[in-house]
This record gives structure tokens, sequence and C-alpha cells, in this order.
């Protein structure tokens, strides 16, 4: 999925910069989907931004919000 964005050429590395972490991204989505998964009540989630770091160097999130079904 992250190989298939228009932008994925930045995070594999363009114009001298190195190559994302591509495999910590992915390993975060996955954590996502089943963070969703195991909390039904989880209606929304925003991460804004996402920073990948260099290969082997992870990602961390800079800021998420994240909206719970039935709550005000």
């Amino acid at each position: 999925m992250v190989r298939e964005l228009r932008t994925s050429s930045v995070l594999q590395g363009l114009r001298g910069e190195p190559p994302s972490d591509l495999p910590a991204i992915e390993d975060a989505l996955k954590r996502l989907s089943q963070l969703a998964y195991d909390f039904p009540r989880i209606a929304e989630l925003d991460i804004n931004p996402l920073i990948a770091h260099p290969q082997g160097k992870g990602c961390h999130v800079a800021d998420v919000r994240i909206r719970l079904e039935g709550v005000r």
C-alpha cells in the first residue's frame, strides 16, 4: 500500500535524500489497523504528521487525534 502512493518516490529517496524506513512505516500502519480492530469505538484516527526517518531508524508520530464513537 505504501509503495503504491503517488509520492512513494519521495519515500524511496529523491534528490540525494536517503530512503525512508519503509518497513517501519508499514509496521506502524499494521499496528494502527490492529488498534482500530481491537477498539471498535474508535470512529476516527488522524495522524498528522507521521515522520519517517532514514532506513533502519524508524518513524514516529508528531500528533494524533482519536475520536471515539458516542463520546463528545
